[in-house]
């Protein structure tokens, strides 16, 4: 089995968060037999992941995380700026001023029609310029708008090659996703070769009571085969939703992402999709924290704990 690293190494002169303490790796004792070492530093340091507790006084800590939340499928969401993945930090000079300070909206994204997994990497290739004054500074970062729409779509686990989901010196991003149980990991590196839009991802934290803590990252490109068993999940996941009918609706925002989406002419948004949801032909199956109903080449994302209709797409 093959592997694609996305951890920093840590050593002395890595580069930390400004204001943070500086990284520092000294030898403390050493003897013929053994060796042994001291660490100095923020935990926010490298590749790392942000437990609620970072910005919620009462949130999580890292070792409060499930693992099946950071280990499993993932899918990969490139920003669509015409970049050739095959190609070097030296021939994309003007990648660096498209990503600087750029805002990342929903429509910047190639996202997956049949919806998310639970675990998405955002892959900008900010993390090619690691080493420069920029990375810290003036690093792309989320738009609410995404960000309430990665809430929405059952995601777990986010992803970052940049060192931070927010524009340098707020925080509103931060807050909303762990919020909403949504773990940060920050500083991959290595984004560059990652070619195809689905692995497995493997993120692993220390078992620490922290606000945060390094991770080892990395991924496998393995197939992820439909068992017999998975069959049979989905079947009695229908069933769940079919049981709850009654409960579905949707919202304003829903609405006009449904009528976009599906280039569709109606007063009556909820009625359609429901027409769609009942038809017999229709499958469903659960993913995370949303329902997945597909009708010919339509997809609807149902929220499986409010039943709420999020979004729909054409396949």
């Amino acid at each position: 089995m093959s592997f694609i690293d996305l951890s920093h190494t840590l050593k002395n002169d890595f580069k930390s968060y400004p204001g943070d303490p500086e990284f520092s790796l000294k030898e403390i004792f050493e003897e013929e037999e053994f060796y042994l070492s001291k660490l100095e530093c923020s935990l926010h340091t490298g590749t790392h992941i942000d437990a609620a507790m970072h910005y919620i006084k009462s949130g999580n800590t890292v070792n409060d995380i499930q693992l099946d939340s950071l280990i499993g499928p993932c899918d990969v969401l490139r920003l669509k700026c015409g970049l050739n993945d095959d190609s070097s930090t030296q021939d994309n000079t003007n990648l660096k001023n498209i990503l600087k300070n750029m805002e990342i909206k929903i429509e910047n994204l190639e996202i997956p029609q049949k919806g998310l997994e639970k675990i998405i990497i955002l892959k900008t290739r900010w993390c090619d310029y690691f080493d420069s004054d920029d990375y810290f500074h003036n690093n792309p970062y989320l738009s609410m708008e995404f960000a309430k729409f990665i809430i929405e779509n059952g995601v777990e686990t986010l992803a970052l090659d940049t060192p931070s989901p927010d524009k340098f010196g707020n925080s509103e991003i931060h807050k909303i996703l762990l919020e909403n149980d949504v773990n940060i990991i920050e500083n991959l590196t290595n984004t560059r070769l990652l070619t195809k839009n689905k692995y497995n991802a493997y993120f692993i934290p220390l078992k620490i009571e922290s606000e945060a803590s390094f991770v080892r990252a990395f991924l496998s490109d393995n197939e992820i085969h439909t068992t017999d068993n998975e069959k049979i999940r989905k079947s009695v996941d229908k069933q769940i939703l079919y049981d709850n009918l009654d409960k579905i609706h949707t919202t304003p925002m829903g609405e006009g992402r449904i009528k976009r989406n599906l280039d569709v002419d109606t007063d009556d948004v909820l009625k359609y999709c429901m027409e769609k949801i009942k038809d017999s032909n229709s499958t469903a199956y659960k993913k995370g924290k949303n329902y997945y109903v597909e009708i010919d080449d339509m997809s609807f994302t149902i929220n499986s704990s409010s039943f709420t209709i999020i979004t729909a797409h054409k396949n």
